[in-house]
């Protein structure tokens, strides 16, 4: 009987060993894991900061963009106005230059495409 009883706590003990041995591997995974996730996250802040300040770099790249278009329209309008006020001066000069043909009146086209 006591070989018996030293059987059943030896029995015990070794159960005893593979639970806290699985304990151990246990806390040590459920560390593992904690100290992954604090990394993650410190890693997923760096990123959100970096995309935060690259963000509003290209926010402030595109608002110049847009201040040189704004510019540029203005530019472009006034040129085209001065073109208009050009052909329009240019149209004036040569119909105050324009006269009627007489019917057996003689053309000099070098002098017309001048």
């Amino acid at each position: 009987m006591e070989i018996l009883f030293e059987l059943l706590i030896e029995q015990l003990d070794l159960f005893n060993e593979i639970m806290l041995h699985g304990l151990q591997v246990f806390d040590i995974l459920v560390l593992n894991s904690l100290t992954l996730a604090f990394e993650s996250g410190f890693h997923v802040g760096q990123l959100g900061i970096f995309l935060l300040s690259d963000g509003l770099n290209h926010i402030t790249k595109l608002l110049g963009l847009l201040s040189m278009l704004v510019v540029n329209l203005f530019l472009l309008s006034f040129e085209l106005t001065l073109n208009d006020v050009d052909i329009s001066f240019e149209f004036f000069i040569k119909t105050s230059q324009s006269g009627l043909l007489q019917f057996n009146e003689l053309i000099d086209v070098n002098q017309m495409i001048s």
